[in-house]
């Protein structure tokens, strides 16, 4: 009798836990989500993408178009869920104002959360243009980076990442890394 009724409570216990467990959609993001916009360049079946990538680290450069399939093409994105501010231990570190078709979002002088120091949202018609400044700063480095996502009509044409890098007992570096996607 006593393991019949220990059977019953582990068979609850599990089938309790196999319950479908979706996102909250009912949950309000503060800020422009870039993290659903980069989202959405994965739900169409688009097996490969094509990306004239060039790199530029201090004075080497290199260029090549580059196939990706869609895990790689994510992985290659996934540098930009750095810019999105709808993070739980980021709400009210940003003020919000409006200029014509422009959403900024600055850091509170205040704030000591969040690398992203400025956000701009703009959108023109079908295009969609975010241009963010981070910044993070430790006893080891510095850095400073500068990312632009550019969209037409929710799909994304180009990414640019760019900045500056000062490591403790090493020469401080400049890169830039650009993506263009071919149609």
């Amino acid at each position: 009798m006593k393991i019949q009724f220990w059977g019953v409570i582990l068979t609850v216990i599990t089938l309790s836990g196999c319950q479908n467990i979706s996102p909250d959609t009912n949950s309000i993001n503060p800020y422009f989500s870039v993290d659903s916009l980069i989202e959405l360049q994965f739900s169409e079946n688009q097996p490969i993408v094509s990306v004239m990538k060039q790199v530029q680290i201090d004075n080497d450069s290199d260029s090549s178009m580059v196939e990706m399939d869609s895990t790689t093409f994510r992985k290659e994105l996934k540098i930009f869920s750095e810019i999105d501010l709808n993070k739980s231990d980021l709400v009210g570190v940003y003020e919000e104002s409006r200029e014509g078709n422009k959403i900024i979002y600055t850091k509170k002088p205040s704030e000591k959360s969040g690398i992203v120091t400025r956000m701009e949202v703009m959108q023109n018609g079908d295009l969609i243009t975010i241009i963010a400044e981070t910044l993070e700063s430790n006893s080891l480095y510095d850095s400073k980076r500068e990312y632009l996502l550019q969209f037409k009509e929710g799909k994304l044409e180009e990414y640019i990442i760019s900045g500056n890098q000062k490591i403790v007992m090493k020469e401080a570096s400049t890169f830039v890394v650009k993506g263009k996607l071919e149609k």
